[in-house]
């Protein structure tokens, strides 16, 4: 389907039939299609699920002008208000995962978002090292030198063969307005707008490189867990890694198990949670229970204690043969609203955990 935005022909495309909304923002160079399976996990009953492509993605129009980051998120304000969409979970990956970055930093937009997931997001520059920084300054003044007019007439073929090859294959591949656009974001620092959040966001990088292999290569599965969330799996000869996904939770939810398949029966595996940092306002309206003073969730207190203070959540430990695992772990509590505690799990509306299991070396 298509709409127009600002005189902009956007391609996009909704599922699901819930009376709560899902947005997904894609990638650098992606087009909707590919997160039709993120959306086919998603409660059709619960949720309405809308993809869409940005300006010069997929099948919608260019940008007229080169656009940053907040050119995206300004569109993304103006395509949610001619959607009609008031209140939102919003899912990013990469370049998607960016611009929520950029919206959430805000201090007013036209509608309200309800959650976040960013999957391997863009937005916080590296510290580069200094064998880095000398090769990209050697890159800069190969370009200029090449790009002078009288060395051009005589190397041609060569010079535009080296362009060529230069950067990303996403660049590569870009028009030249969207390559404008992507320098213009891939040069923009994130980090002063997240006082606390660079150091969560770092090691979100750090842990996705640290297990790429396994992500990227490893053997998935998918199953569900008798507590009612998703499971998936990717396995390699030296780790599994698993997730485990809610959707809308429920009073005292109860224990569930994760079952983890393709191990050996009868060898001993450790599974360790990855601990994830809570924030005080994950609490949400209960905060006015459990406080002395009423505290609005949204409100400047709440969101000044975010900015400076977390919580781990998640944290488990279990030792067990690939025999108990294929039978099912006990997963450690989730959340029942009474009262915090690091060993159990939040677990809030579209909640998830991630473990690792490894082989233990006897």
């Amino acid at each position: 389907m298509n709409i127009v935005v600002d005189g902009y022909n956007i391609c996009y495309k909704t599922t699901g039939t819930g009376d709560k909304t899902v947005v997904i923002l894609q990638g650098w160079g992606t087009d909707l299609g590919v997160y039709d399976s993120v959306a086919g996990v998603i409660d059709g009953s619960r949720y309405r699920v809308i993809q869409f492509d940005f300006p010069g993605f997929g099948g919608s129009d260019e940008p007229k002008e080169p656009w940053d980051v907040d050119g995206f998120a300004d569109f993304f304000c103006r395509f949610m208000e001619v959607m009609q969409v008031k209140q939102a979970t919003l899912i990013g990956h990469s370049y998607g995962g960016r611009v929520i970055i950029k919206l959430a930093a805000r201090e007013s937009i036209p509608f309200e978002i309800t959650n976040i997931i960013l999957i391997d997001s863009a937005g916080v520059l590296p510290v580069r090292t200094t064998a880095q920084k000398w090769k990209i300054r050697k890159y800069k003044i190969l370009k200029k030198f090449l790009n002078m007019k009288l060395i051009y007439a005589m190397f041609p073929e060569v010079i535009d063969d080296w362009r060529s090859r230069q950067g990303s294959a996403d660049y590569r591949n870009a028009t030249p307005m969207m390559r404008q656009c992507m320098v213009k974001a891939i040069n923009e620092d994130l980090t002063e707008l997240l006082p606390v959040e660079q150091t969560e966001i770092r090691a979100q990088i750090e842990f996705y490189k640290a297990h790429r292999r396994t992500l990227q290569y490893g053997r998935f599965t998918r199953g569900k867990t008798d507590g009612g969330g998703i499971i998936w799996q990717a396995k390699t000869k030296e780790e599994t890694v698993a997730g485990v996904f809610h959707g809308v939770q429920h009073a005292a939810p109860g224990y569930e198990r994760l079952r983890v398949t393709g191990l050996d029966e009868k060898k001993q595996y450790r599974l360790d949670s990855r601990p994830q940092l809570l924030r005080v306002g994950d609490f949400g309206s209960l905060l006015r229970h459990v406080l002395p003073v009423k505290l609005n969730p949204n409100g400047l207190a709440v969101q000044t204690a975010d900015s400076y203070y977390k919580m781990y959540d998640g944290q488990q430990t279990v030792t067990a043969s690939g025999a108990a695992y294929s039978a099912g772990i006990m997963l450690a509590p989730r959340f029942a609203g009474t009262g915090y505690d690091a060993d159990g799990r939040m677990q809030g509306d579209f909640g998830s955990n991630v473990y690792f299991i490894r082989e233990v070396q006897s």
